[in-house]
């Protein structure tokens, strides 16, 4: 009896997989393991900036207008901030065990002299170190790469043995349409630090490891302690692999931008598929798949470049599910694409309350993204669409501070933030990571930083006229919100 009892239930499991009723763990729309608790912190440039004013033409500056008078501003922002310091902080968990540690970095630019300091004791100790940066941040003009003499070509960064533990590779960089008919940069923003027995410490940014990114700057960072098996760390161990392929793809003779993206694509999304991380490509409905993120880990990421434009997807419908009686409430340097600003004209229209801080430059044409100040002019005629702007020096310190922020509060619920700017190319073809989130710390830590942005910011009347017309005090922000910060 036994053993027919055995037979019979062996000839069912058969059944069952043969007719495709088990479903495979890389088919499961929920992340595949139970992940212990995320750990979320967030941390913003402050400022505390000489104030420049012109009392016989009535120009007055908010504190966000920099003077960088032989570098004051720059060293009391940085110190304020505290950034830099807690990203020393964080990669010196790394020297407990240098050998079976792991750092790495993905950004657009990497100019911080500290933290490249702290690399090249990092690499010196055999810590590995992996390095993704933009084209950009290369050699140019006979001139070395940002990181070239303080870590590459640095003999203290060797390691007894005579090693340097630091591996650099550059990607995008073809903002020509001839080459390859695509404008992509890699713009990755973020930094992996796993160490043994210790959750992996994963920050995210506006801001780039760049001297002012990390001081004159206005930028946020996202700090995430995270288990390996997290559906967030899993993702970005995804992304580093297909980097890692892309960089291969790179190297073929005559190889094309476009190529090379199409192949980080099909890399990435093939882990994505083998690691269970969601949301992703191949399987339908991203709308679940975020939810069912958020709801597992409090955080959904997502990625550019895609083949299914699921990012600006994504984003759009969750601006246009805002009802009457809501807020959306954004900060953005570059913004440019027409769906985001459809569907922010729309919410205004059904009574959501709509304001955005943006940088003065994009206005005044200094931006280095044409038609910026277009879509601006467009936006501000929009009723119940309200646009201030925060004040920054095109000439601070020779290469000029920025509102540098990317960030959507959405009604309290959600954020939405990363890397990219709203322009199609951050949205669809450059490299960037992006993500929403609803946790309770993250959304009161993003509101008061936009208090704080929207207070020191001026309107745009003040702004088109250069402070010739004076600016009213900012207007109230709505009662909904101002209750979340409480």
């Amino acid at each position: 009896m036994l053993l027919k009892i055995i037979i019979a239930t062996m000839t069912m499991l058969m059944f069952s997989c043969q007719s495709g009723n088990i479903r495979q763990p890389d088919q499961e729309n929920t992340p595949s393991q139970k992940n212990e608790q995320i750990e979320f912190d967030f941390i913003h440039t402050k400022q505390d900036c000489k104030v420049a004013m012109d009392s016989e033409k009535k120009i007055f500056h908010k504190k966000t207008f920099c003077l960088n008078t032989n570098g004051d501003d720059i060293k009391s922002t940085t110190e304020i901030s505290g950034m830099v310091a807690i990203a020393i902080e964080q990669l010196n968990t790394a020297l407990a065990d240098p050998r079976n540690s792991k750092i790495t970095v993905a950004y657009f630019s990497f100019s911080n002299k500290n933290i490249q300091r702290k690399f090249c004791e990092l690499s010196s100790k055999g810590v590995p170190i992996r390095v993704f940066l933009d084209q950009g941040s290369g050699p140019k003009n006979g001139l070395p790469g940002q990181i070239d003499d303080l870590v590459m070509n640095n003999p203290d960064c060797r390691d007894m043995n005579g090693n340097l533990n630091v591996t650099l590779s550059y990607l995008g960089g073809n903002t020509t349409a001839g080459a390859g008919g695509i404008w992509q940069l890699h713009h990755n923003k973020f930094l992996m630090i796993e160490t043994p027995n210790n959750k992996v410490q994963f920050n995210f940014s506006s801001g780039n490891l760049s001297t002012f990114g990390t001081s004159l700057h206005l930028d946020h960072w996202v700090m995430i302690k995270a288990s390996e098996n997290s559906n967030l760390i899993r993702a970005h161990k995804c992304v580093i692999q297909g980097l890692e392929s892309a960089v291969i793809k790179s190297k073929e003779p005559d190889v094309k931008a476009i190529a090379v993206g199409k192949n980080y694509i099909l890399e990435r999304e093939k882990c994505f598929d083998e690691k269970n991380v969601i949301p992703r490509q191949s399987l339908p409905d991203t709308e679940a798949q975020i939810a069912n993120a958020l709801a597992a880990e409090e955080i959904a990421p997502l990625f550019s470049p895609n083949n299914n434009k699921y990012v600006e997807k994504s984003f759009i419908e969750s601006l246009n599910k805002i009802p009457s009686g809501g807020y959306i409430y954004i900060a953005i340097q570059h913004f440019l694409h027409p769906g985001v600003s459809s569907a922010l004209i729309k919410a205004a229209g059904r009574g959501v309350d709509v304001r955005i801080v943006m940088d003065d430059d994009a206005l005044r044409g200094e931006s280095d993204v044409p038609g910026v100040d277009l879509m601006i002019k467009k936006l501000v005629l929009i009723q119940g669409i309200q646009i201030r702007f925060a004040e920054t020096n095109k000439l601070a310190g020779g290469g000029g501070a920025l509102m540098h922020n990317k960030f959507a509060i959405l009604n309290g619920e959600f954020t939405f933030s990363g890397a990219g700017h709203y322009t199609n190319a951050a949205m669809n073809v450059n490299w960037e990571n992006f993500y929403f989130s609803k946790n309770k710390k993250l959304l009161v830590a993003y509101s008061k930083y936009f208090n704080e942005l929207w207070t020191e910011s001026v309107d745009f009347k003040y702004t088109a006229s250069k402070g010739i017309e004076p600016s009213d005090q900012p207007n109230g922000l709505g009662s909904h919100f101002l209750k979340s910060i409480d």
